[in-house]
Protein backbone atom coordinates (compact mmCIF):
# COMPACT_ATOMS: atom_id res chain seq x y z
CA UNK A 1 0.00 0.00 0.00
CA UNK A 2 1.14 3.33 -0.94
CA UNK A 3 2.42 6.10 1.41
CA UNK A 4 -0.99 8.25 0.18
CA UNK A 5 -3.15 5.76 1.13
CA UNK A 6 -1.98 4.84 4.44
CA UNK A 7 -2.24 8.27 5.37
CA UNK A 8 -5.76 9.02 3.27
CA UNK A 9 -7.14 5.39 5.73
CA UNK A 10 -5.72 6.75 9.04
CA UNK A 11 -7.73 10.71 8.20
CA UNK A 12 -10.50 8.70 7.01
CA UNK A 13 -10.70 6.30 10.48
CA UNK A 14 -9.72 9.28 13.14
CA UNK A 15 -12.43 11.72 11.68
CA UNK A 16 -15.47 9.14 11.18
CA UNK A 17 -15.02 8.37 15.17
CA UNK A 18 -15.16 12.03 16.43
CA UNK A 19 -18.92 11.73 15.86
CA UNK A 20 -19.28 15.72 14.77
CA UNK A 21 -22.66 17.20 14.87
CA UNK A 22 -23.00 18.13 10.88
CA UNK A 23 -26.31 19.77 9.36
CA UNK A 24 -26.65 20.14 5.37
CA UNK A 25 -26.79 23.01 2.79
CA UNK A 26 -28.05 22.35 -0.19
CA UNK A 27 -29.77 25.44 -1.25
CA UNK A 28 -28.76 27.74 -4.18
CA UNK A 29 -29.38 30.37 -5.99
CA UNK A 30 -28.18 32.82 -8.38
CA UNK A 31 -26.95 36.51 -6.47
CA UNK A 32 -27.87 38.81 -9.76
CA UNK A 33 -31.37 37.54 -11.93
CA UNK A 34 -30.04 39.00 -14.50
CA UNK A 35 -27.31 36.85 -15.19
CA UNK A 36 -27.02 33.53 -16.79
CA UNK A 37 -24.87 30.79 -14.75
CA UNK A 38 -26.70 27.98 -14.81
CA UNK A 39 -27.18 25.50 -11.86
CA UNK A 40 -27.95 21.82 -12.30
CA UNK A 41 -28.52 19.09 -9.88
CA UNK A 42 -27.11 15.60 -11.43
CA UNK A 43 -25.47 12.69 -10.23
CA UNK A 44 -22.05 12.01 -10.37
CA UNK A 45 -20.43 8.88 -10.66
CA UNK A 46 -17.02 9.86 -9.10
CA UNK A 47 -18.27 11.52 -6.14
CA UNK A 48 -21.66 8.81 -5.76
CA UNK A 49 -23.96 10.66 -4.98
CA UNK A 50 -26.15 13.76 -6.34
CA UNK A 51 -23.99 17.03 -6.43
CA UNK A 52 -24.65 20.34 -7.40
CA UNK A 53 -22.98 21.83 -10.80
CA UNK A 54 -22.38 25.35 -12.05
CA UNK A 55 -21.74 26.77 -15.30
CA UNK A 56 -20.66 29.84 -15.49
CA UNK A 57 -21.09 32.69 -18.50
CA UNK A 58 -19.19 35.15 -17.27
CA UNK A 59 -16.76 35.87 -14.11
CA UNK A 60 -20.08 38.53 -12.89
CA UNK A 61 -22.01 35.15 -12.14
CA UNK A 62 -22.04 34.42 -8.60
CA UNK A 63 -23.68 31.34 -6.64
CA UNK A 64 -25.58 31.90 -3.04
CA UNK A 65 -26.64 29.32 -0.65
CA UNK A 66 -28.14 31.23 2.21
CA UNK A 67 -28.25 35.37 2.14
CA UNK A 68 -26.56 37.84 4.85
CA UNK A 69 -29.75 38.95 6.77
CA UNK A 70 -33.16 38.16 6.33
CA UNK A 71 -35.23 34.71 6.64
CA UNK A 72 -32.67 33.31 3.71
CA UNK A 73 -29.80 33.37 5.98
CA UNK A 74 -28.22 30.92 7.74
CA UNK A 75 -28.20 32.05 11.52
CA UNK A 76 -26.00 29.39 12.47
CA UNK A 77 -25.09 30.45 15.79
CA UNK A 78 -23.74 27.09 17.51
CA UNK A 79 -21.19 26.12 14.96
CA UNK A 80 -18.13 27.66 13.57
CA UNK A 81 -16.45 24.51 11.78
CA UNK A 82 -17.39 24.64 7.55
CA UNK A 83 -16.54 21.42 5.56
CA UNK A 84 -17.41 21.25 1.58
CA UNK A 85 -16.46 18.85 -1.27
CA UNK A 86 -15.63 20.50 -4.88
CA UNK A 87 -14.36 19.39 -8.08
CA UNK A 88 -13.08 22.70 -9.89
CA UNK A 89 -10.80 22.34 -13.06
CA UNK A 90 -10.35 26.52 -13.29
CA UNK A 91 -10.14 29.31 -10.88
CA UNK A 92 -12.56 29.92 -8.57
CA UNK A 93 -13.30 32.01 -5.71
CA UNK A 94 -15.36 30.90 -2.49
CA UNK A 95 -16.86 33.52 -0.06
CA UNK A 96 -18.42 32.46 3.27
CA UNK A 97 -20.30 35.08 5.27
CA UNK A 98 -20.36 35.71 9.02
CA UNK A 99 -22.02 38.37 11.18
CA UNK A 100 -19.51 39.15 14.36
CA UNK A 101 -19.29 41.14 17.25
CA UNK A 102 -17.61 43.58 15.37
CA UNK A 103 -20.18 43.72 12.06
CA UNK A 104 -20.43 41.70 8.79
CA UNK A 105 -17.18 39.57 7.34
CA UNK A 106 -16.37 37.49 4.37
CA UNK A 107 -13.99 35.16 4.88
CA UNK A 108 -12.64 34.73 1.03
CA UNK A 109 -11.14 31.28 -0.02
CA UNK A 110 -8.95 31.63 -3.28
CA UNK A 111 -7.63 28.69 -5.97
CA UNK A 112 -4.19 31.03 -5.57
CA UNK A 113 -1.59 29.98 -3.28
CA UNK A 114 -1.41 34.04 -1.50
CA UNK A 115 -2.97 34.80 2.23
CA UNK A 116 -4.24 38.38 2.98
CA UNK A 117 -6.24 40.13 4.78
CA UNK A 118 -9.79 37.80 4.85
CA UNK A 119 -8.75 35.87 2.53
CA UNK A 120 -6.76 32.41 2.21
CA UNK A 121 -5.31 30.58 -0.89
CA UNK A 122 -6.34 26.73 -0.72
CA UNK A 123 -3.70 25.65 -3.03
CA UNK A 124 -3.36 25.31 -7.08
CA UNK A 125 -3.76 21.49 -6.29
CA UNK A 126 -7.13 22.47 -6.24
CA UNK A 127 -7.96 23.03 -9.64
CA UNK A 128 -7.01 19.35 -11.38
CA UNK A 129 -10.79 18.36 -12.07
CA UNK A 130 -10.92 16.01 -9.32
CA UNK A 131 -12.74 15.67 -6.00
CA UNK A 132 -11.27 17.23 -2.62
CA UNK A 133 -12.41 18.46 0.75
CA UNK A 134 -12.13 21.30 2.34
CA UNK A 135 -12.72 21.80 5.83
CA UNK A 136 -12.07 25.34 7.63
CA UNK A 137 -12.30 26.87 11.54
CA UNK A 138 -13.87 30.07 10.74
CA UNK A 139 -13.53 31.60 13.77
CA UNK A 140 -9.74 30.33 13.46
CA UNK A 141 -9.17 32.51 10.32
CA UNK A 142 -11.02 35.42 11.69
CA UNK A 143 -8.84 35.54 14.34
CA UNK A 144 -5.72 35.30 12.40
CA UNK A 145 -6.58 38.95 11.11
CA UNK A 146 -8.85 40.23 14.03
CA UNK A 147 -7.40 38.71 16.85
CA UNK A 148 -10.09 40.44 19.57
CA UNK A 149 -13.15 39.82 16.78
CA UNK A 150 -15.82 36.74 17.46
CA UNK A 151 -18.22 35.41 15.29
CA UNK A 152 -21.96 35.51 15.92
CA UNK A 153 -23.53 33.40 12.91
CA UNK A 154 -22.42 31.78 9.81
CA UNK A 155 -24.88 33.04 7.18
CA UNK A 156 -23.94 32.38 3.34
CA UNK A 157 -21.98 30.05 1.42
CA UNK A 158 -20.89 31.98 -2.58
CA UNK A 159 -19.61 30.71 -5.10
CA UNK A 160 -17.53 32.38 -8.54
CA UNK A 161 -16.63 29.64 -11.28
CA UNK A 162 -17.58 26.96 -13.39
CA UNK A 163 -17.08 23.64 -11.19
CA UNK A 164 -18.91 20.86 -9.13
CA UNK A 165 -20.11 21.28 -4.98
CA UNK A 166 -21.13 18.28 -3.04
CA UNK A 167 -22.19 18.54 0.82
CA UNK A 168 -21.53 21.51 2.44
CA UNK A 169 -21.87 20.86 6.66
CA UNK A 170 -21.53 22.63 9.54
CA UNK A 171 -19.57 21.35 12.51
CA UNK A 172 -19.43 21.87 15.62
CA UNK A 173 -16.25 23.16 17.27
CA UNK A 174 -16.99 22.52 21.13
CA UNK A 175 -13.93 21.81 22.99
CA UNK A 176 -15.67 20.21 26.36
CA UNK A 177 -16.67 17.29 24.43
CA UNK A 178 -14.55 14.12 24.42
CA UNK A 179 -14.02 11.37 22.38
CA UNK A 180 -12.39 8.08 23.98
CA UNK A 181 -10.61 5.71 21.33
CA UNK A 182 -8.53 2.91 22.31
CA UNK A 183 -5.54 1.92 21.12
CA UNK A 184 -2.71 0.18 23.21
CA UNK A 185 -4.60 1.32 26.17
CA UNK A 186 -3.95 4.70 25.84
CA UNK A 187 -7.27 6.97 25.72
CA UNK A 188 -6.97 10.47 23.55
CA UNK A 189 -9.38 13.26 24.31
CA UNK A 190 -10.99 14.94 21.34
CA UNK A 191 -8.02 17.53 21.34
CA UNK A 192 -5.61 14.99 20.50
CA UNK A 193 -7.67 13.01 17.47
CA UNK A 194 -8.33 16.66 16.35
CA UNK A 195 -4.49 17.28 16.14
CA UNK A 196 -3.97 13.82 14.90
CA UNK A 197 -6.62 14.34 11.81
CA UNK A 198 -4.84 18.28 11.71
CA UNK A 199 -1.65 16.80 11.55
CA UNK A 200 -2.88 13.82 8.80
CA UNK A 201 -4.47 16.25 6.56
CA UNK A 202 -1.37 18.55 6.87
CA UNK A 203 0.56 15.75 5.02
CA UNK A 204 -2.00 14.76 2.77
CA UNK A 205 -1.63 18.15 1.23
CA UNK A 206 2.14 18.25 1.23
CA UNK A 207 2.28 15.50 -0.66
CA UNK A 208 -0.27 16.06 -3.39
CA UNK A 209 1.05 20.05 -3.78
CA UNK A 210 4.16 18.29 -4.55
CA UNK A 211 2.99 15.99 -7.12
CA UNK A 212 1.03 18.46 -8.32
CA UNK A 213 3.78 20.96 -8.78
CA UNK A 214 5.98 18.47 -10.20
CA UNK A 215 3.37 17.32 -12.99
CA UNK A 216 2.96 21.22 -13.41
CA UNK A 217 6.48 21.89 -14.31
CA UNK A 218 6.46 19.09 -17.17
CA UNK A 219 3.17 20.92 -18.31
CA UNK A 220 4.51 24.46 -18.49
CA UNK A 221 7.45 23.18 -21.37
CA UNK A 222 4.76 21.86 -23.91
CA UNK A 223 1.88 24.36 -22.93
CA UNK A 224 1.03 27.16 -25.17
CA UNK A 225 -1.48 29.22 -23.29
CA UNK A 226 -1.37 33.01 -22.10
CA UNK A 227 0.83 32.71 -18.78
CA UNK A 228 0.34 36.08 -16.57
CA UNK A 229 3.97 36.89 -14.97
CA UNK A 230 4.02 38.22 -11.93
CA UNK A 231 7.45 40.36 -11.57
CA UNK A 232 6.92 43.76 -10.12
CA UNK A 233 10.10 45.85 -11.52
CA UNK A 234 8.52 49.06 -12.28
CA UNK A 235 5.14 50.74 -12.28
CA UNK A 236 3.55 49.06 -15.38
CA UNK A 237 4.27 45.59 -13.79
CA UNK A 238 2.09 46.72 -10.76
CA UNK A 239 -0.65 46.51 -12.84
CA UNK A 240 -3.57 44.01 -12.58
CA UNK A 241 -3.04 41.26 -15.37
CA UNK A 242 -6.39 40.42 -17.34
CA UNK A 243 -6.42 36.79 -18.99
CA UNK A 244 -9.78 36.54 -22.16
CA UNK A 245 -11.44 33.45 -21.99
CA UNK A 246 -11.50 32.30 -25.76
CA UNK A 247 -9.00 34.71 -27.16
CA UNK A 248 -10.12 38.56 -27.99
CA UNK A 249 -11.47 37.66 -31.41
CA UNK A 250 -15.15 35.71 -31.80
CA UNK A 251 -16.86 35.14 -34.90
CA UNK A 252 -20.65 35.10 -33.89
CA UNK A 253 -23.63 34.30 -35.75
CA UNK A 254 -26.56 36.57 -36.79
CA UNK A 255 -29.42 36.27 -34.47
CA UNK A 256 -28.12 33.62 -32.27
CA UNK A 257 -27.94 34.06 -28.47
CA UNK A 258 -24.60 35.45 -27.41
CA UNK A 259 -22.72 34.85 -23.88
CA UNK A 260 -19.73 36.64 -23.14
CA UNK A 261 -17.13 33.94 -22.22
CA UNK A 262 -15.83 36.19 -19.63
CA UNK A 263 -12.35 37.01 -18.17
CA UNK A 264 -9.92 36.61 -15.56
CA UNK A 265 -7.52 39.11 -13.62
CA UNK A 266 -5.32 39.04 -11.00
CA UNK A 267 -3.29 42.14 -9.09
CA UNK A 268 0.54 41.72 -8.75
CA UNK A 269 0.43 39.28 -5.79
CA UNK A 270 -1.26 36.82 -8.00
CA UNK A 271 -5.31 37.59 -6.21
CA UNK A 272 -8.19 38.10 -8.15
CA UNK A 273 -9.93 40.65 -8.46
CA UNK A 274 -13.24 41.94 -10.33
CA UNK A 275 -13.51 43.03 -14.00
CA UNK A 276 -15.84 45.78 -15.42
CA UNK A 277 -17.08 44.74 -18.91
CA UNK A 278 -18.63 48.10 -20.85
CA UNK A 279 -19.67 47.41 -24.26
CA UNK A 280 -23.00 45.47 -25.96
CA UNK A 281 -23.56 43.16 -28.56
CA UNK A 282 -26.28 43.65 -31.18
CA UNK A 283 -27.01 39.92 -32.12
CA UNK A 284 -29.36 41.33 -34.79
CA UNK A 285 -27.03 43.80 -36.83
CA UNK A 286 -24.42 42.63 -38.71
CA UNK A 287 -21.23 44.40 -37.01
CA UNK A 288 -18.26 44.59 -35.42
CA UNK A 289 -18.82 45.29 -31.57
CA UNK A 290 -16.04 45.39 -29.13
CA UNK A 291 -16.14 44.88 -25.40
CA UNK A 292 -14.27 46.41 -22.72
CA UNK A 293 -12.82 44.51 -19.75
CA UNK A 294 -11.67 47.19 -17.10
CA UNK A 295 -9.93 45.36 -13.98
CA UNK A 296 -8.46 47.95 -10.86
CA UNK A 297 -6.97 47.01 -7.24
CA UNK A 298 -7.35 48.38 -4.06
CA UNK A 299 -4.24 50.43 -5.06
CA UNK A 300 -5.89 51.79 -8.09
CA UNK A 301 -3.72 50.53 -10.86
CA UNK A 302 -6.16 50.21 -13.88
CA UNK A 303 -5.49 47.82 -16.66
CA UNK A 304 -7.89 47.21 -19.69
CA UNK A 305 -8.08 44.45 -22.50
CA UNK A 306 -10.58 44.21 -25.54
CA UNK A 307 -12.61 41.98 -27.47
CA UNK A 308 -14.00 42.06 -30.79
CA UNK A 309 -17.27 40.02 -31.67
CA UNK A 310 -18.00 39.84 -35.33
CA UNK A 311 -21.66 39.08 -35.80
CA UNK A 312 -21.63 38.01 -39.33
CA UNK A 313 -24.60 35.92 -41.64
CA UNK A 314 -24.30 32.15 -41.70
CA UNK A 315 -22.44 31.06 -44.47
CA UNK A 316 -20.61 33.96 -45.48
CA UNK A 317 -17.05 34.29 -45.21
CA UNK A 318 -15.78 36.95 -42.31
CA UNK A 319 -12.88 39.34 -43.16
CA UNK A 320 -11.76 41.21 -40.65
CA UNK A 321 -10.17 44.83 -41.00
CA UNK A 322 -7.22 44.08 -38.97
CA UNK A 323 -6.75 47.69 -37.13
CA UNK A 324 -5.07 48.84 -33.62
CA UNK A 325 -7.97 49.05 -30.82
CA UNK A 326 -6.12 52.19 -28.43
CA UNK A 327 -7.76 51.82 -25.06
CA UNK A 328 -6.57 54.67 -22.71
CA UNK A 329 -4.98 53.12 -19.06
CA UNK A 330 -4.89 54.95 -16.15
CA UNK A 331 -2.52 53.54 -12.96
CA UNK A 332 -4.85 56.54 -10.96
CA UNK A 333 -8.10 55.28 -8.69
CA UNK A 334 -11.19 55.81 -10.79
CA UNK A 335 -13.35 58.78 -9.39
CA UNK A 336 -16.13 57.53 -6.90
CA UNK A 337 -18.97 59.05 -9.34
CA UNK A 338 -17.46 55.89 -12.28
CA UNK A 339 -17.99 53.26 -10.05
CA UNK A 340 -22.18 53.49 -10.38
CA UNK A 341 -22.36 49.42 -9.86
CA UNK A 342 -20.11 48.82 -6.70
CA UNK A 343 -23.16 47.60 -4.75
CA UNK A 344 -23.83 44.75 -7.17
CA UNK A 345 -20.02 43.04 -6.74
CA UNK A 346 -18.85 41.32 -3.54
CA UNK A 347 -15.07 42.86 -3.03
CA UNK A 348 -12.64 40.24 -2.48
CA UNK A 349 -11.28 41.92 -0.23
CA UNK A 350 -14.21 43.26 2.57
CA UNK A 351 -13.75 47.18 3.43
CA UNK A 352 -13.91 47.79 7.28
CA UNK A 353 -16.28 50.64 8.62
CA UNK A 354 -13.05 53.08 8.60
CA UNK A 355 -12.50 52.65 4.90
CA UNK A 356 -15.80 52.51 3.56
CA UNK A 357 -16.17 55.87 5.12
CA UNK A 358 -13.47 56.99 3.60
CA UNK A 359 -14.36 56.40 0.35
CA UNK A 360 -17.73 57.80 0.63
CA UNK A 361 -19.97 54.80 0.87
CA UNK A 362 -22.66 53.89 2.70
CA UNK A 363 -22.67 50.69 5.40
CA UNK A 364 -24.84 48.38 2.97
CA UNK A 365 -23.26 48.92 0.11
CA UNK A 366 -19.90 47.18 1.56
CA UNK A 367 -21.86 44.16 1.52
CA UNK A 368 -24.48 41.92 -1.10
CA UNK A 369 -28.09 41.56 0.41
Amino acid sequence: MSRIKKILLTGLFLISTMGLHAKSYNSWHLLYPDTYGLIKRIKDATHGKKIIEFQSKSSRDTYINGAKTGKKAWNNRKDKIIKWDLNFNKNFVIIVSTKTINGYRDLIYTSGEDNGNLYFGLGKYLVKGTWQTITRDLEDDLHKYEPHNEIISVNAFLIRGSGRIGTIEMLSSKKEKKVSISKDKNTLTDKKVKNIVKNVEEKIKNIIRKEQESQESKEKKNSKKEVLKIEPKDENSLAPRILLEEGNLIYHKLGEPFFDPGATAIDYEGVMIDIDVIGEVDINKVNRYVLSYIATDENGYTTTKARVVMVHKAGEEVKPKLEKIKIKRSLKSRKKEQIEHYEELIPLSPLNETESLNMGLDEELMYYD
